[in-house]
């Protein structure tokens, strides 16, 4: 049986022979794509069938897509794949860039961001290059080098400093890389092929491993960022005894998130807001652990103020302010990337505010302030 090359996506037909003519052809400036990946042996292009996937409930998400999390962190996701859904549906699928990356055994090393997008479109197949995994002593290592490799085309915001510093974070972690400046230098450079993304003649290897050795300093664990709309989604809406009608869904920074929640929410409100669940998205575990505490301190700061300041208003007036908030703080979505968040993940429980801050910055270190 002839293998289908050509299918209809988003309305417009899209032929894998365009891939063959483009990527496997002899021009030196194409055929280098086919090889340039650490550790996968190309076997042809394919239609790979996806339509079991719920771009909103991560419990359909296939083998591989996790791990793609730890190369960049998008606290944008929902927005991101909603946006390039629509630029299917009005231009169609484009061949120009290579296709998705999956391997034989169906474990997808790229393409994310653009299989979700097709799903939201409605897409049940998309094109595929399809790959062999060799044998590999540094898996973690091979699969970040070629997620950020991958990067590399119009559908993807280009790989940022911070994908590299990320990258490197999480294959020292695995065990894979010395952390060592010279070792580090020669990942960045021979395995995620940073010279094809920055000019690095102007000292931007030595910014990434100094933030590297930084977050590697202790045993930090990677975080899985996403935006409100996917927490709400993905999470609070599967919440037993929740409706996201009841409850309000916020990020919990130290800009002015506090001062937004406590104007829009509890003072709009006559001080009695909905619910609220927290979410923290940085780029350390320490960081959002001192963003949900520095929400927390301003929320209560907040309050003090505005009994002093109606004492200060009328004369022969002291109220004490309560030592209790007016608003129920339900507790922040568990998001670090340890045994016990992700199994509360899972269970779609939350996880309390003290418990998050203690996590995130250590008990000893719980006076850190912004």
């Amino acid at each position: 049986m002839l293998k289908k090359t050509v299918r209809e996506f988003a309305g417009y037909p899209v032929d894998l022979n365009d891939y063959e003519t483009r990527f496997k052809s002899t021009d030196s400036h194409q055929k280098p794509e086919l090889s340039k990946y650490n550790n996968l042996i190309f076997q042809g292009f394919t239609w790979k069938y996806i339509g079991n996937i719920d771009p909103y409930d991560e419990a359909t998400y296939p083998k591989g897509f996790s791990d793609q999390i730890g190369i960049r962190l998008e606290s944008h996701q929902t927005e991101t794949m909603e946006e390039l859904s629509y630029s299917f549906i009005t231009h169609g699928w484009s061949t120009d860039p290579f296709p998705p990356i999956v391997t034989s055994c169906g474990e997808w090393k790229d393409g994310r961001g653009r299989i979700l997008a097709a799903r939201v479109s409605g897409e049940k197949y998309i094109p595929a290059a399809e790959f062999i995994s060799a044998d590999s002593s540094t898996p973690t290592s091979d699969d970040i080098s070629n997620g950020i490799i991958a990067n590399l085309h119009k559908y993807s915001r280009l790989s940022c400093m911070n994908d590299y510093i990320t990258g490197a974070t999480r294959v020292i972690e695995a065990g894979e890389l010395e952390r060592d400046k010279v070792a580090i230098e020669k990942w960045l450079v021979e395995e995620a092929k940073i010279k094809d993304r920055f000019n690095t003649d102007y000292g931007i290897c030595t910014k990434i491993i100094r933030r590297v050795l930084e977050r590697t300093a202790k045993e930090k664990s990677l975080l899985d960022n996403r935006d409100g709309e996917h927490w709400k989604k993905s999470f609070v809406s599967k919440m037993p005894n929740i409706s996201l009608n009841d409850v309000v869904v916020l990020m919990a920074n130290t800009g002015t998130s506090a001062m937004k929640y406590y104007v829009e929410h509890l003072l709009k409100n006559g001080g009695k807001p909905k619910p609220l669940i927290l979410y923290a998205s940085n780029t350390s575990q320490e960081k959002a652990a001192n963003d949900v505490k520095v929400f927390k301190e301003r929320v209560e700061t907040f309050f003090a103020q505005s009994y002093q300041l109606v004492n200060n208003s009328i004369d022969s007036i002291d109220i004490k302010t309560p030592k209790k908030l007016p608003s129920e703080i339900l507790g922040v979505i568990p998001n670090f990337s340890n045994t016990k968040h992700k199994k509360l993940l899972k269970q779609y429980k939350l996880i309390s505010v003290e418990e998050y801050i203690a996590d995130g910055l250590g008990v000893s270190e719980l006076k850190l302030v912004s």
